[in-house]
């Protein structure tokens, strides 16, 4: 039982840390064209888009000699306001699907995730030889945490005032659903993009991610979370990751929240 809980803790935190990062199967990337729009004119960027991030993972424990690969999927809101070539962009996330481990499936609410404050970015259309390029710096998501400088660590006792019951339930930080106990954390994910037009007025590309994660205890007595995913991410080396990304403009526009983003999902 206690391997279970190790693996599942591990995968679902892990795969909480890589959350800025995706691009997967969900409809909102089914309608991507094949091919890059070939446009040579600079794109005109919608007001509003649904991100969807699809991020995978393959890790090898070397104690026990397995392999394993964490596909995780996040969709968030994006909002853009665009001046020439240079585009101002505001991040909100929606929703996060973690993957599951050890006959355990972790959930994060929507409504948790949807309180993350918003995060604002810079990017610039770049023109190259097969066309314009999109390229952003790169957004800061907390969650669970704020007041936290980009260089300074996360804090790591649930006591610190930085440390926030953003879903109030009583626990520092935000919780990580399992059936039999609630995993509290703090996060903070680095994450910018870079990608090209395609068809039906979609950006798709890559996620370049920077992430730290702590955990801050957990509902159950009898499981460790901190310590059991210490332990098991301890012998735990990452032998590959793929991190991609799908922009759809939404239909409303200004107005765009995330109901319009996941009511596509």
């Amino acid at each position: 039982m206690k391997r279970a809980w190790s693996e599942a803790v591990c995968f679902a935190t892990a795969a909480l840390a890589l959350m800025g990062a995706s691009g997967c199967t969900a409809p909102l990337e089914a309608e991507v064209d094949a091919q890059a729009s070939d446009h040579t004119e600079l794109p005109t960027m919608a007001a509003s888009y649904g991100l969807s991030i699809h991020s995978t993972v393959v890790t090898h424990n070397e104690e026990e000699g397995t392999q394993a690969t964490l596909e995780t999927h996040l969709f968030s809101l994006v909002q853009a306001t665009q001046t020439g070539a240079e585009v101002a962009l505001t991040l909100q996330p929606c929703r996060v699907l973690l993957p599951p481990a050890g006959g355990h499936q972790g959930t994060v609410d929507d409504s948790t995730m949807q309180l993350a404050k918003p995060s604002s970015a810079s990017a610039w259309l770049v023109s190259a030889e097969a066309g314009y390029q999109l390229h952003s710096d790169a957004f800061q998501v907390l969650l669970g945490v704020e007041n936290v400088a980009p260089d300074e660590p996360l804090p790591t006792e649930g006591d610190d005032e930085r440390v926030i019951d953003i879903d109030d339930d009583d626990a520092p930080g935000f919780s990580v659903h399992f059936s039999i106990m609630r995993v509290y954390s703090g996060l903070r994910a680095f994450q910018s993009l870079s990608g090209q037009p395609m068809g039906n007025g979609q950006f798709a590309g890559t996620v370049d991610l920077d992430v730290d994660h702590v955990i801050y205890g957990d509902s159950n007595w009898l499981v460790d979370a901190k310590g059991l995913a210490e332990e098991a991410a301890s012998g735990t080396m990452v032998l590959s990751e793929d991190h991609s990304f799908v922009l759809s403009p939404l239909d409303a526009g200004e107005a765009a929240s995330c109901t319009d983003v996941l009511a596509v999902q």
